[in-house]
């Protein structure tokens, strides 16, 4: 399990690090009623992930038995490979022209300002839906998981610690503004901000590092 959580480290880190999807959480969070939209939009996320993890996990986990070793190795490489490629192209193109194909709906922006949380917990549902490089994050740790072949309560714990940790950076302003809201909120309004200064700068740097990586990773499983 342990060698499992290892290899799912470099796709935790790239999911939690979605720029986009932190950049609308502060504008979420900076809002009128941010504790409550920020929690729901975050809330809707998870949700998307665990739905993710219940289908995709049955699905694989039959193609994995059916196939074996090999076409779980082979699956997984694949995705990486896939996922590689997406984020090489975001990264292109967010250095091109400043736009990334996952992006959602420039108006998203205003209108999370003013979100229900019920609206807000609906964004966070369709942001994981509309991102292709989100619905490969999910597939690349459910086929990282199917290929160690773990006991089914292991994988299902081990899934579950993917999306505890990916919801980390979201998570922990949140809480942040729960328990100090006045030192969060300054904190918060700088840090959103610098993010919206420095976005394009943090995409590219992003797609270009966790691409390169799971590019690499990708043609060496399939090679191997």
């Amino acid at each position: 399990m342990t060698g499992a959580l290892a290899d799912l480290v470099p796709l935790m880190i790239a999911a939690g690090l979605t720029p986009v999807v932190l950049l609308l959480l502060f504008v979420f969070l900076r809002g009128e009623r941010g504790l409550l939209t920020g929690t729901a939009f975050l809330s809707g996320i998870v949700a998307v992930r665990l739905i993710q993890g219940v289908v995709f996990g049955l699905i694989l986990g039959n193609v994995s038995g059916s196939n074996g070793d090999n076409g779980a190795r082979i699956f997984t490489s694949t995705l990486l490979l896939v996922l590689g490629l997406l984020m090489l192209n975001s990264g292109i193109r967010k250095f091109n022209s400043g736009a990334d194909p996952d992006e959602p709906p420039p108006e998203w922006m205003t209108r999370a300002s003013t979100a229900t949380p019920v609206h807000a917990f609906g964004m966070g549902v369709l942001a994981m839906a509309i991102a292709g490089k989100h619905w490969v994050f999910t597939l690349g740790a459910i086929g990282t998981i199917q290929e160690t072949e773990l006991v089914p309560n292991q994988g299902v714990m081990l899934y579950l610690i993917f999306v505890f940790v990916v919801s980390l950076p979201l998570l922990t302003p949140i809480v942040s503004l729960a328990v100090a809201p006045q030192r969060a909120s300054i904190v918060l309004e700088a840090l959103g901000s610098w993010m919206d200064k420095n976005s394009r700068i943090i995409m590219i740097a992003v797609y270009g590092v966790f691409g390169t990586y799971f590019l690499i990773k990708g043609v060496t499983g399939l090679l191997s």
